[in-house]
Order: structure tokens, then C-alpha cells, then sequence
């Protein structure tokens, strides 16, 4: 009876160690840097930044924000019928990449007149 008391006990001390170690590291994680924790993100936003500058180069205008085929030649992917990332013309010259994920900011977001990449809110479009 004491060997199986004893072997629930070390079980249940086990389970909570492991319960202790999942949640530390699941902490750890979200307070790391997002350059770091979203690595592949920030490199196919920046796969596709180097299309759209292209695109820009050559045409002296950036993509409407509309262009879906353009957009997908440019790497924006489409999974399920929506963006990723999104992308957004704000003006003639300035445009965000931006990962929306859920329905509330702050948005892991690139925007081409800082050029950085940033934790934000989105920037309203300037009004045509």
C-alpha cells in the first residue's frame, strides 16, 4: 500500500513539474523579442517588401491594394481566401505589410516609410 502511495506521489509530483516547465517556457516565449518569436513572418514580409520595391522601380507606382494577381506574383500568399500578409497602399508612395491576426491590434506591421518592422496599430489610408 506505501509503494503505491509513494509511486501516485512521485506520478503527481512529476506531472505538476512538467505542467510548471510547460507554462515557464510558454511565458518566456511571448516575452522574447517578435523579431525573434516571429522570424518566419518578418522573412516572407520581407520576400515580398523586395517584390513590391521591384514592381515600384519599374513602374513608378505602387500596387492597389484591390490587385489581387499582382499581389500574388508579388508573394502574398492566400490561404483560405485571405491574405498573408496584407498588404495596404496608404498613399502614392507609402505602404504596410501587416499580419492580422484575431480581431484587435497591435498588428506585427511593416510600413515603408520608417521601414521597420513594428508591433502597431494599422495607419488609416490617406483619403483619395
Amino acid at each position: 500500500m506505501e509503494l503505491l502511495i509513494s509511486t501516485v506521489r512521485k506520478f503527481f509530483t512529476f506531472l505538476i513539474g512538467i505542467i510548471a516547465i510547460l507554462i515557464i517556457a510558454y511565458i518566456i516565449w511571448w516575452k522574447l523579442p517578435f523579431t525573434i518569436n516571429r522570424k518566419a513572418d518578418i522573412k516572407l514580409g520581407e520576400l515580398v517588401i523586395e517584390n513590391i520595391e521591384n514592381y515600384r522601380d519599374t513602374t513608378s507606382c505602387l500596387p492597389e491594394s484591390d490587385d489581387w494577381e499582382l499581389l500574388k506574383q508579388c508573394g502574398v500568399e492566400f490561404d483560405f481566401d485571405v491574405l498573408r500578409p496584407f498588404y495596404f497602399k496608404l498613399n502614392d508612395s507609402t505602404y504596410e505589410i501587416a499580419y492580422i491576426v484575431g480581431f484587435d491590434g497591435p498588428y506585427l506591421k511593416y510600413n515603408s516609410q520608417s521601414n521597420e518592422w513594428s508591433i502597431d496599430n494599422l495607419t488609416l489610408p490617406d483619403k483619395e
